[in-house]
């Protein structure tokens, strides 16, 4: 299996062109497309937009997901966050992911059970109990961390997934020249 993935955020640090993207609907430079084309790619919420196909589409707000429905329809595959808003309303290209508080690594897809952090006892997730019968200690449910911020949801992905090379583009943590996002001023 490959070991790299390229996690694709929407960060003004984008090398993105607006009249290339108005004119061609390819806003990004050659040299990046081949690169992110020649790898399996996580492409964060919108970023199916903007000219060119991630390996999959991560998202973990409902209100993205029914909001951009239609649009995600013909993507390959997309994963996201478990919520009761989409149970009846998943496309057949989507996964929805259990969340957990915790990081759990490879063991994220052991979402079938709680485990107590301290001592490692499991038990099922449909299990009444909130504590641990060895320890005492809180059983936490095991799944994905963070449906908050999709950026670590898709870190978490791509982790227990099995990648070890993982690369981020466009993870801006602040604005530049007044924009946030390369395609904020014309999208």
């Amino acid at each position: 299996m490959a070991k790299s993935i390229i996690i694709c955020g929407s960060g003004n640090s984008v090398p993105f062109n607006e009249e290339q993207f108005k004119e061609t609907g390819v806003g990004l430079p050659q040299e990046l497309r081949t690169v992110l084309s020649n790898n399996y790619t996580i492409g964060l919420n919108s970023w199916y937009k903007f000219g060119l196909d991630a390996t999959l589409i991560c998202f973990c707000d409902g209100k993205f997901y029914l909001g951009h429905y239609d649009n995600l329809i013909p993507l390959p595959l997309i994963i996201g966050k478990n919520q009761p808003a989409l149970v009846d309303k998943v496309l057949p290209n989507t996964i929805l992911l259990p969340l957990s508080e915790y990081y759990w690594g490879m063991e994220s897809w052991e979402a079938q059970y709680k485990k107590c952090r301290h001592c490692g006892y499991k038990t099922l997730r449909e299990d009444k109990r909130k504590t641990c019968p060895k320890c005492r200690s809180y059983l936490f449910y095991v799944g994905f961390y963070s449906g908050h911020l999709v950026g670590l949801f898709a870190i978490t992905l791509a982790i227990a997934l099995g990648f070890t090379d993982i690369y981020l583009l466009g993870y801006d943590a602040c604005e530049i020249n007044g924009k946030t996002h390369f395609y904020q001023n014309f999208v």
